[in-house]
């Protein structure tokens, strides 16, 4: 989904004015995303996601999500991590306070947003049925794993190496430039 209004994203709306119809179509399942809903909007030319009210608005609605996100603790996030590694064990763990309060404040930002949409997404889910009444898909369950790892010395001093040249050529670059 293009999000970011670059290049791509404005020759994606100059074919779209060229089209005679327009079909939007996206892998993801579930719209929960309040930046993918409001980008999908765009693209299908929907009056409120065009508006200038509507980027305003979704200024806000990303500020709501910074603040909530910004309430996380290092035991919040320490917390994801063990319910993470605890999945990948095949557990079961409730999220932390935090966690689900992010989520609940982005599912109600996205279901907003997705009731300007009206009736124009059409969704397949795992329960569909083909005309045999035999599942349309044989989708196996979603199952989200995060892995961290940290990398190890060598690759530590290939990290700063980079950087250092990255801004070496920068600082160069600005000197040429009068910046």
């Amino acid at each position: 989904m293009l999000r970011n209004r670059g290049k791509q994203y404005l020759g994606m709306l100059a074919l779209r004015d060229r089209a005679s119809a327009v079909i939007l179509a996206t892998a993801t399942p579930l719209h929960t995303a309040p930046r993918d809903v409001a980008a999908a909007g765009r693209m299908l030319n929907i009056r409120h996601f065009t508006a200038l009210e509507c980027q305003q608005e979704e200024r806000e609605d990303m500020k709501v999500l910074r603040r909530i996100r910004a309430k996380r603790t290092a035991a919040d996030k320490q917390a994801d991590l063990d319910r993470a590694a605890a999945a990948l064990r095949g557990e079961v763990v409730a999220e932390s306070n935090s966690a689900c309060e992010l989520r609940a404040a982005g599912i109600r930002i996205a279901r907003r947003y997705r009731e300007y949409m009206g009736n124009r997404i059409i969704r397949r889910s795992v329960s569909l049925l083909n005309y045999d009444g035999k599942p349309i898909n044989d989708l196996i369950p979603y199952v989200t794993i995060n892995l961290y790892c940290l990398p190890t010395d060598k690759e530590l001093d290939t990290i700063r190496q980079v950087r250092e040249e990255a801004t070496m050529k920068m600082t160069s670059a600005a000197a040429l430039d009068g910046s």
